[in-house]
Formats: structure tokens, sequence, C-alpha cells
């Protein structure tokens, strides 16, 4: 017996819709069947959207559907939509466009109850990275920030005031400019309680990291260019909690050669378990 689509339950649309472009979902299965439009319109569903893209060619709304339905959106800059504010059940958010664009944006948030988990910013360059993490201070919810910065070379601009403590779980950060741990260290108090830490370091300091920990930092993944393996070691002593170390790129000029030195890590941190 062979099944047709019109025989599909709602659950099985439910799921099938739950890979789709939220915008091409509407205009390609609307009125397809019973069951397809039972899970899109009837709210006893709790069907929810993800994958709702909305840039400068995305002029209007597919007909019925409803913004309080996306909860995952990626908005440019330059798109003629202003429906965040509608998309009362966000969760995660991507904003691609100039910096000044993404905090003027985010500080319209502070007026409005959203209650964000993930924050994605694709930005030109990292000179605004300090203005940048300053703008999600007001986002008690946010458990996981990236950005990523691969178009330009910029050198990070000094920020006026110290950032507040946020609430930010995991933190990625990767960057085609010259970027130091020195750099990034008034910054750090602002993401304390960060678990997961995925960065691209270009340059070293070794006296940068003696003043700050990380108390609950459980995995690191560094991307590195051209810095010593001493200054991993000395790095891991800031980490008392961590579990898994992961490294990528190039160290000194021995590179990731099997010798004491790896015995001097775990030494350094009696805590890790586990080095990729």
């Amino acid at each position: 017996m062979k099944t047709t689509v019109d025989q599909l339950y709602p659950d099985i649309w439910q799921q099938v819709f739950e890979y789709l472009n939220a915008i091409e979902l509407f205009v390609s299965f609307m009125h397809v069947t019973r069951a397809a439009d039972e899970v899109l319109f009837n709210r006893n569903h709790h069907f929810r959207l993800r994958g709702f893209v909305v840039d400068a060619y995305v002029e209007t709304l597919p007909e019925k559907l409803s913004p309080d339905q996306v909860i995952s959106l990626e908005l440019h800059q330059g798109s003629c939509l202003n429906i965040i504010e509608q998309c009362l059940a966000l969760r995660s958010l991507k904003l691609i466009g100039r910096p000044e664009w993404i905090i003027c944006l985010l500080r319209k948030f502070s007026n409005v109850n959203m209650k964000f988990e993930q924050l994605v910013f694709t930005v030109p360059g990292i000179g605004s990275l300090h203005d940048l993490l300053a703008s999600i201070a007001s986002l008690f919810s946010l458990r996981r920030l990236a950005i990523y910065a691969n178009e330009s070379e910029e050198k990070v601009k000094a920020g006026a005031l110290s950032l507040t403590q946020t609430n930010v779980e995991q933190f990625i950060l990767h960057s085609c400019s010259s970027i130091s741990w020195n750099e990034l260290s008034c910054m750090l108090p602002g993401l304390s309680n960060i678990r997961f830490l995925d960065i691209t370091l270009f340059h070293y300091n070794m006296n940068s990291f003696w003043w700050f920990t990380f108390p609950k930092l459980r995995y690191i993944c560094l991307i590195l260019v051209e810095v010593p393996f001493e200054w991993i070691i000395q790095l891991a002593k800031t980490m008392p909690s961590l579990i898994k170390l992961k490294l990528k790129g190039l160290v000194g000029g021995e590179g990731f050669i099997i010798n004491h030195k790896w015995l001097n890590l775990f030494e350094s941190c009696s805590s890790l378990a586990v080095v990729q």
C-alpha cells in the first residue's frame, strides 16, 4: 500500500517544516494539503518558524505568516521590514551589517520584553568590539554570543566604560584582524560566566592574563597564529575548571610536537582531561 502526500499526518508535516526556510515554507506549502495547513495555521500545534531570513530583497511577508511564530531570525542591514518587535517568541537572532547599525538596533530591545538566548553578529571588522559587547548588557536571558568579522582588518578600539557582567555562557569570536589576549583583557570581566570559549588569536602578551581568571570555563577552542607554547600553559593556569582544550593553527617554531611541554600543560591545570 502506497502513502500519498495528502495522507501524511500533521505531526509528519511539522517535522518536515522545521528544516525549511520560513518564507519559502509559506510560499510553497500553503494550501497543499489540509494537514499541512493545520500545522501552519492552527495555533493548537504551537508551530514555530526557524530560518526566517529578512534581507533587502524581502519587501512583504507571505500571507498569513505571523511574526509571533518566529523563534529564529536572520536580519540584514538595508532590509525594509521592521518586524523584530513583533517577533515576541524570538529566541535566536543573527544580525548582518555594520556595528553602528547593530548597536542602535540592540538599544531598542531594552524597552521591549525580548528573551534572546542566542545572538550572532556578522560585521566587517572588530574595531567596535568593545561597543558590541557593551550593547548586550541589558539582555539578561542571553546565553550564547558569536561574532564573526572576516571582511576587513581593524584594530580594536578602546572603550570609554568598563563592561557589565553578562550571563553569556558560550562566546565565539573569529576575525581576520590581528588581535591579542591583551586587547581582550579589558573586556573579559563582562564574560566571566562563560563555560565555552572559541576564539582566534594572532598575538600574545605574557602579562595580559595574570589578573583575570575564568572560574567556570570548561571548554576552550583556540585558533592560534604564531604564539609560543609557554603562552598556552600560562593561559591554562587562569582556568581552574577547564576540562577540554582544542588547539588549531601555528604555535611557535616547534608547533604541536609531543615533548615535556605537554606534561607542563597538564600539571598547570589539574582539571584538564582532554586535549585535541
